[in-house]
Formats: C-alpha cells, structure tokens, sequence
C-alpha cells in the first residue's frame, strides 16, 4: 500500500436521490480518522457537504488485482450520501484528510431532470482518466500491461480531470453558461441520455470509447443533434465493459500493439483494437473529422517554447465560429506563455490535407467526410523529436446534426475566467451558442422510412432502373444502435440492383436556388455504388450526392450543396441510388434547409 489514505466512489455519477457511498482504506490505523469534504468544482468552489469517517485498515493486500478486478474494501457508513434534490450537476469531489495526508475522489451529479435547465451535456472523459491511472501498478500503460482496470480503485493522478476539463467548466459557469453532465459510462449504459439535448460537448482528452458510446452519438448527430469534440486524440482505441456481479470493469487488450490477444471473438465488432483497424475499419475521423493518427504529440522533455507554445492559423475567416474575432485568413490565435495556456496541447488531431490546396481541402482518403470545412491549421511536424510530428486542424462538418472539432486537447485552458475576453473565449461562446440552439429548415418528406407500401414500391417514393425493391423488418442492429433517435418506423427498404442501376425518387418539393440544402439517411452496404442524391427536376443535374463506404456497416450519409441559380423555386427530388450489380439497405431520409448556423455560412 502506498498511500496513507485513499478511496474511491460507489458510483462514476449520481442524479438527486441516488446514492454515493465512499470506500475509504487507511495504510495504518495513524490514519484510519479522516474528515471529507464535498465540494462542487467551479469559478468559487462551493462546499456542500461536511462529515467524518473512519477508514478501513487492512493487512497486507494485493493492489495489482484489485486494480483489475475491484477493491474489495468496506463503505464507510459515515460517508455515504443521498445526493440532496438543490445539489447542481456539475463536477464533484470529496476531499479526505488524515493527519496531514489527503486524498481527492471525484464523482459527477447528472441532472435530475434532463435538458431542463440546459440543452448542453457534458461527456466527462473518465473512461481515458482510468486508462491513464496507475494505482495498483497497472493500467493500460503499465507493464505487465492490464487489460482489465476497475473502476473500484483510486484515482492516481487527478490531472486530466483538474488540468484538461475543469477550465472549461469554469469558463462557462463564468460566463453564465447552464450545462448538464455525464460521465463515459453513462453514455455506454444509457440509451437514452442524449435524448433531451442539443449538444454534446467532449472535453480534453477523450480516447477510449465503447461501441454503445460511439453508436449513441452517430445516431444522434444523424438525427439533427450536434457535438462539439473540444478534445483530441478522441475515439482512438474501442473498449469494452463488465458489469457483471456489480462489478465495473473497462477492457482494452491493446492485441494491435503485441498485447494479449483478445479472447472475444464472438462479435469482431468489439475486439478491443483502434477504431480504423480491422477488424473494426471504422475510423473515429468519420465522428470527429480528425484523427490522431495525423496529429502530434509532445511528451518528451526540454520543452521548446518557441515550438510548443504556439497556436491555430486562420483558414477559414467566413465561417461563423470567428464571429466577432475578427480574425483572418493567416492570422494566429491560441499561441500562449506555457504549456497550461496554450491552444494546442500535448496531443492534437488533424485531417489529411490536399497538398498545395487553398483554401485547405481534406482529402477523405482515410475516413474524414468530404464535406468537412477546415478552419484552422498548424504544422507540427517538428514535434517529432519531442513525441509525434504532425499536424492539428479545427474544422466542423454535416450529418444532420452538425460536428465542430477542435483538434487538441488544450482548449479547456486556453480559456479565461477573467473578463478579458481572448479571441479562443470568442470562438468558444459562438460554438456553445450556435450549436445548441433549435434546428430549423427541415423539408418534410413523407414516408421517409419507407413502412407504407403500394404495389411494389413505398408509398410516395417513384421506383426507376433494372431492380426491384422491398420491405423488410429493420434488422437488430439498426434498432438497437441507429433509430433511437427519431421516427425510424419498424422496418429497413432494400434495394436490389443485381439487374441493373435502381434508384427510388421523391418529388413533392422546392428548392431555391440560392441556398444550401442538406440530405441524410441511413445505408448499409457492402460494395461502393449506394448513395442519396438531390437533383433538380427541370435540368435532371445533381447538385448534392454522397456515398455508403461499402463497409457492409450501418453508416449515416449525408449529402450538402446548392444549385445556385438565382431561382427562388426550383422543382427537386431526393433520390437514393444503387450501382448495378448491387444491393443495399436504406432506412431514415431526411432533407433540410441549411440555415445560418450551417458550416459553411
């Protein structure tokens, strides 16, 4: 045993009216008498709660299992606390202090009443905090590695929680911004938590993440929700979770990296190896936009100022997250006087550029969807000496909901709580404002889950080409993963055009000219050639199409463009097309009017 006094939380979050019990263990009984204090994290730390304890005092014992099975350590009765009905959501800790030595334990308080006061949740990167922790003398970094880390165990190291996080919350709460919170395992266990809001916010350094965590934010990008990933080195490596026997469990075997292999095979979907690798091949930059695969780190001393501390270049001046900066294209923002204040931290994400393009166009080539505007760069290729050379890049895209990146995990600090407004505060308050706002512009389109059917096509829908199509009940995954969210129906349309090219139309509205239009839906296919198209009805061109990856995954295409003609109504159809000699499934359109919070504007 190490430290002279340590413990950890029951629970990684509680609402109103649940409990949190404290495991406290003292390394001898000098110790074992301790007082805690709950506090909220904020700009003025608020204390809530005031009690005395007395630790569990054991012999020896074997830290090394119980870091990946669980301490087995006694609640102190003393310590354990109905979350009262006035405590906010936010960011808690309890502080215990035992003759001079002390101790942190974080926990979280969600909302008792969802989206009520706030339509921004928070997703706490806990799950990467427990990765990174090394009590017991393992982690998914120790060696022996650690496939297996509880939950049920101190935290070892409160940094990226304190360092990375906290600032962010602060500079809201500083700037009268009401948010809601989660941790990791609440977005893995709850179907529906994101239901009640508009944005999801992921801060600093969020890396593992599970196929329920993943799955639940894609469908509710597709179904008009939006995200912000004001972190970096985001969705890197899946994990998975055993609760079994009450237990909390996260597990990474790391197998890509000559680790242990991974004894589940039952579902390939779940191995536990980095998102773009096989046999998972679902980049995170298809979330995100970025990746760190392109990105950089710096981990090894000295540290440079010249080249560490430096900022984000302006690329993309128009759009409206520099609202009120005024910045321009080339000018430099983030750049700071140390490692805690400076944009891009340790570790940042980037896209793949087109080489010579200007403005910088990605080019899609490993996951990142081509409608993806970048906003800011930096070239980081002279990290390599210190870490990983690369690059970052900030930017946003569109699936319905719309996706904002940062590419770092520093911008918590590059925030203040000053009053003085910096130029990252700025692009920060328009990014929370924008995107949690009500959506608008949607055009409705009727039977779009294609359940009502006359003779041999969906009611509403024109079936065209060599195939046919038919209806069949929405397959397990589908509804388990993706129609959470909006009005799926009960089954999936499959288009089979073995034959020939096969496409079905719908034709009851109006476009103008002028402006952007968005259209989504969901395809499973497992061949290139499936896509959803907009097409003009008077000229037949296509001025917005976008194509299934020919994974044989379930995957949310969205296609973005304008006709741009001066015309203020112009006949258009939504189409969705397979190539011949293939077959694919559709489910979920949607069409929509790209309003001024859009990417683009």
């Amino acid at each position: 045993m190490a430290a002279s006094i340590e413990g950890y939380a029951s629970v990684s979050s509680a609402a109103p009216g649940e409990t949190v019990d404290f495991h406290v263990r003292a390394s001898s009984p000098q110790f074992a008498m301790f007082s805690m204090r709950v506090v909220r994290r904020g700009v003025n730390d608020e204390l809530l709660d005031t009690r005395d304890g007395v630790a569990f005092v054991p012999g020896n014992q074997d830290d090394a299992r119980f870091a990946a099975e669980g301490c087995d350590w006694p609640a102190v009765a003393s310590c354990r606390i109905v979350v009262p009905a006035d405590w906010r959501s936010g960011y808690y800790v309890a502080k215990l202090a035992a003759a001079e030595q002390t101790t942190t334990i974080p926990f979280f308080v969600r909302s008792a009443t969802p989206g009520a006061t706030s339509r921004i949740l928070v997703k706490m990167s806990d799950a990467t905090a427990q990765a990174y922790t090394a009590w017991g003398g393992r982690s998914f970094y120790s060696t022996p590695h650690a496939p297996r880390i509880s939950y049920d165990r101190p935290y070892d190291d409160m940094d990226l929680f304190e360092r990375y996080q906290l600032p962010f919350l602060r500079w809201a709460e500083a700037n009268g911004i009401a948010l809601d919170y989660c941790s990791s395992l609440d977005l893995h266990r709850d179907p529906h938590i994101l239901g009640p809001y508009r944005l999801l916010v992921s801060i600093g350094h969020d890396e593992y993440w599970s196929l329920e965590m993943r799955d639940q934010v894609e469908a509710f990008i597709a179904a008009g929700g939006n995200v912000a990933f004001l972190s970096a080195n985001t969705c890197y490596w899946q994990v998975r979770f055993d609760f079994n026997a009450g237990r909390r469990i996260m597990i990474c075997y790391k197998e890509t990296e000559s680790k242990p292999p991974d004894p589940e095979r039952g579902d390939p979907r779940r191995l536990t190896v980095r998102w773009f690798e096989a046999p998972i091949g679902r980049p995170e930059n298809r979330m995100t936009g970025v990746s760190y695969r392109n990105g950089a780190g710096w981990w090894i001393d000295p540290i440079v100022p010249a080249a560490r501390f430096r900022g984000y270049s302006v690329t993309g001046e128009i759009h409206w997250v520099y609202r009120g900066t005024g910045l321009k294209n080339g000018d430099v923002f983030g750049d700071g006087t140390s490692v805690e204040n400076s944009i891009l931290g340790y570790e940042t994400d980037a896209a793949r550029i087109v080489p010579g393009s200007d403005p910088p166009t990605v080019t899609g080539e490993d996951g990142t969807p081509l409608d993806f505007v970048v906003l800011a760069t930096a070239d980081l290729r002279d990290w390599a000496a210190h870490g990983q050379g690369g690059g970052a890049t900030m930017g946003s895209f569109q699936r319905n909901g719309i996706v904002f990146t940062a590419g770092t995990v520093n911008v918590a600090g590059a925030l203040g709580t000053s009053g003085n407004e910096s130029t990252v505060d700025i692009i920060a308050k328009n990014i929370v404002q924008v995107l949690a706002r009500e959506r608008s512009g949607i055009i409705a389109i009727s039977n779009a889950g294609f359940e009502n059917w006359v003779g041999a096509a969906p009611a509403g829908w024109i079936l065209d080409g060599a195939g046919t199509v038919s209806a069949e009940p929405a397959d397990a995954e589908f509804r388990s993963n993706q129609s959470r969210f909006f009005a799926a129906g009960s089954g999936n349309l499959t288009v089979d055009a073995t034959p020939g090219e096969t496409w079905l139309s719908h034709s009851d509205f109006t476009v103008d000219g002028t402006k952007a239009y968005g259209a989504g839906c969901w395809i499973k296919a497992a061949d290139r050639g499936a896509t959803i198209r907009l097409q003009t009805t008077d000229t037949w061109i296509d001025f917005a199409q976008a194509e299934h990856s020919g994974s044989g995954d379930w995957e949310y295409i969205f296609a973005r463009g304008s006709v741009g003609r001066s015309d203020a109504s112009i006949p258009a159809r939504v189409k969705i097309q397979v190539a011949s000699g293939g077959r694919a499934i559709f489910d979920a359109v949607t069409v929509l009017e790209l309003t001024v919070a859009e990417p683009n504007s």
